[in-house]
């Protein structure tokens, strides 16, 4: 939000606050849940997994920022054009500089062949939809929605890797999901006029 209002000029009110507060709240839970046990030598330590994902996030959280300015200032096809002709290069040498041994182990079998094409379009589908939620709601809804993942990779933990769910998550859970769906209630932080019109019409706006 702090990046948001110095960079986009977006105008925050107490709902936008208060909601982000609620995340903030759910996420401190969250990392509390497992911090717990830590005493125990045996215990994983997966609360510094946690601290590493917010590092992360903050990274993530000025990369959606950057995002938003530039989907502000130029039309979706050309964000969308340019983001993937250049993250394509840039995710081409770091995959052949860091996992190139791992890359070239891979048996690439039907199923795993498989997975990775579904990996792809998750990205491929997640990644085509992400400018209209920058012209929609904002960075700063999209940093928000993306703290309920957890929840989820622990659903996938429960029913695939027989993972036990902490006591308190639900209301962590809960939280989050409140903060989110409050924040998207609330108005847009940055206005309309202050974005290029795809379509260039003088009584609609259009978000693709």
């Amino acid at each position: 939000m702090l990046l948001s209002t110095y960079f986009l000029h977006a105008t925050y009110t107490s709902t936008h606050v208060r909601s982000a507060a609620l995340c903030l709240f759910g996420l401190a839970i969250l990392i509390w849940c497992d911090t717990k046990g830590s005493g125990d030598s045996s215990a994983n330590h997966s609360w510094t997994g946690d601290i590493i994902c917010l590092i992360s996030a903050s990274l993530y959280a000025i990369s959606n920022v950057t995002e938003e300015h530039l989907v502000n200032h130029h039309t979706t096809s050309e964000f969308l054009g340019k983001a993937g002709l250049w993250g394509s290069l840039l995710c081409g040498v770091q995959a052949f500089y860091f996992e190139y041994d791992t890359v070239v182990s891979i048996e690439w079998n039907c199923n795993n062949v498989l997975l990775v094409a579904t990996y792809v379009l998750c990205l491929f589908c997640m990644y085509s939809l992400v400018p209209i939620v920058y012209r929609m709601a904002g960075a700063t809804f999209l940093s928000m929605s993306m703290i309920t993942s957890n929840f989820y990779s622990l659903l996938v933990g429960i029913f695939f890797l027989d993972s036990q769910m902490p006591q308190f998550y639900p209301i962590a859970y809960t939280l989050v999901i409140l903060g989110v769906v409050l924040y998207s209630l609330a108005p847009n932080p940055i206005q309309d006029e202050e974005r290029q019109p795809i379509v260039k019409s003088p009584t609609t706006t259009s978000y693709v």
